[in-house]
């Protein structure tokens, strides 16, 4: 027997994983979050009872256990409780706000599948073992209010569960140095990328994704391609700015069923010595219009 146990990365999530062992008796937990890596797991282990421990289960994952419609454990939690454990164990805070980002998309989608059981701290179900010891979940309360406001909104909205997600420009990066991330003025020069990121996941349906770009006067009318991506491409734009210096763009593209990682890039289209570019966050919203991408059957008729 095989059992799923999916959650945010933390301690509720590894007490899920232990509780459902116990409930299917003698059960060897093991993590995976790709279709291999499960396979892999199965190859080798000896044990007639497995709990895979998915912390940010893969889309291919997600995909079979949507086909399959397989009984699923869904640990929902906070996500400030698993941003707190990730930062205590020395994440960099921006790049566990991505983590956390991505395994709460992988757990949102697994939780509306119909098989999905849902685990809460402070409810422990019938199901489990009476002896089961409780989860005490942290006081975090000091520890958020203690933060940086600034950092707190990155989180705020990069963690949102519905409705407006903002990737704060702070969780994007410079393609010429990706250790710096593109809350600064961005030295523009030669044509070629110059931000990418965030490389987290959203939920499926149709998204618009909008940004504002502000650049130097030396900049002024020069081109900027915006690009979005899945595994392939899903919408582009051209923008250029105008007399003040200021454009903005938005993108309307499509994600799978089963959620998808999600990249945005901007890349100048032609040289500009001396200019300068500033990024605005990427505002994304669940659009119910029309989305961009022209369907395959009509690009073929029209020769496009």
């Amino acid at each position: 027997m095989i059992l799923f146990s999916v959650g945010l990365p933390g301690r509720f999530a590894a007490w899920c994983d232990a509780a459902v062992a116990r409930l299917a008796g003698e059960a060897a937990i093991i993590g995976a979050e790709t279709p291999d890596e499960v396979a892999a797991a199965l190859i080798r282990s000896a044990e007639p009872n497995l709990v895979v421990a998915a912390r940010c289960p893969t889309p291919a994952l997600r995909t079979l256990l949507i086909d399959a419609e397989a009984p699923i454990f869904v640990a929902v939690d906070d996500p400030r409780q698993s941003l707190f454990h990730l930062v205590a164990e020395g994440h960099d805070f921006r790049a566990a706000t991505r983590v956390i980002a991505n395994s709460g998309v992988a757990a949102a989608v697994c939780a509306s599948l119909p098989k999905a059981c849902l685990l809460r701290p402070g409810e422990t179900p019938d199901m489990f073992p009476p002896d089961m010891p409780p989860y005490a979940p942290p006081d975090i309360e000091s520890w958020w209010e203690a933060l940086d406001p600034a950092i707190r909104t990155v989180a705020d909205g990069a963690l949102r569960e519905s409705g407006e997600i903002t990737w704060d420009r702070s969780l994007l990066w410079l393609v010429a140095d990706p250790a710096r991330h593109a809350g600064s003025a961005i030295e523009i020069g030669d044509p070629g990328p110059l931000v990418a990121g965030p490389e987290i996941g959203l939920p499926p349906g149709n998204w618009a994704a909008s940004v504002t770009l502000a650049v130097s006067r030396e900049a002024v009318g020069a081109g900027f391609a915006i690009e979005i991506r899945g595994p392939e491409p899903l919408a582009s734009a051209q923008a250029t700015p105008d007399a003040r210096g200021l454009c903005a763009a938005t993108l309307v593209f499509p994600v799978a069923p089963a959620g998808q990682t999600i990249s945005f890039s901007i890349a100048s289209t032609a040289p500009v010595p001396g200019g300068r570019l500033a990024l605005g966050n990427v505002v994304l919203v669940p659009s119910h219009g029309a989305n961009s991408v022209i369907p395959s059957e009509l690009t073929a008729v029209l020769d496009l």
